[in-house]
């Protein structure tokens, strides 16, 4: 159990900060205002997808 927790825990860590990298590389004309905040609300996506899983294997 704490094998795969740990395996999403990664998996969803790659998702953010390949969504972060593939956004810096595609829209490097966007502010960096603006990329801010596309990186914290994806941080933020992270944080709920990593809370979603612990609380998920925590019930069985």
């Amino acid at each position: 159990m704490k094998k795969a927790n740990y395996i999403s825990a990664v998996i969803a860590a790659l998702a953010v900060a390949g969504s972060i990298y593939a956004y810096d590389y595609y829209f490097d004309d966007v502010a960096h205002f603006g990329k801010y905040i596309y990186q914290f609300v994806f941080f933020g996506i992270g944080v709920l997808v990593l809370d979603y899983v612990r609380l998920r294997n925590r019930k069985k």
